[in-house]
Parts: C-alpha cells; structure tokens; sequence
C-alpha cells in the first residue's frame, strides 16, 4: 500500500534536535523497512523547499537554498514523485533558489 509523505514528516527528518525528529524518522524508517512504497508529490517539495529555507526564528529550517536543493534532491531520491498537473512543477524546480515567475 502506497504512503504520501507529508511536508512536516519530510521536515522533522532533517532537524535532529525536533521533538517529532524520533517519532517521524521511525515511522518512515519502519514503512521502508517493511517494503512499503512512499511517495511525495511536487506540492509537498515546494512547501517543503519553502520552509527549508525559512529562518528558524519564523518556524522553518534555516537552510541555505543550496542547503534545501541538495535536501530536495535527496528527498526525489528515496521517494517516488506522484504526478502533478503537466509543467507546475518544472517550471518551479528550473527557477532555482529564487523564482520570479508571475
């Protein structure tokens, strides 16, 4: 059965000194072990990528965009990407840190 990684799952594995880091990394570490197919979709990574790089003191990361690239990255990686509508998320992941598009 196919799991959608939420965007607060995928950020509480990133800062070890969360209190929900142990809860979350557990339960997807236990999903992955028991053969279980995860999935995030291209919404998820920008909120992702949104909070990542927003300061601590504003409830994000503190990433650098570099930081959060090679995060989401990572994250395209282990997970498999449901589909979204043709081109929104192309056109977001080619603006890189920054995206002026109107």
């Amino acid at each position: 059965m196919p799991y959608v990684l939420d965007t607060c799952i995928l950020a509480r594995r990133v800062l070890a000194a969360d209190p929900l880091y142990p809860v979350a990394s557990r339960a997807v570490d236990a999903l992955l072990r028991s053969g279980e197919e995860l999935l995030v979709t291209p919404q998820v990574l920008m909120e992702y990528r949104s909070i990542a790089t927003r300061p601590m003191s504003a409830s994000g990361l503190g990433l650098t965009p570099q930081q959060a690239g090679a995060e989401t990255d990572l994250i395209e990686q282990a997970f498999g990407i449901l589909p979204d509508q043709p081109g929104i998320y192309a056109v977001w992941r080619a603006c890189g840190p920054v995206c002026r598009h109107g």
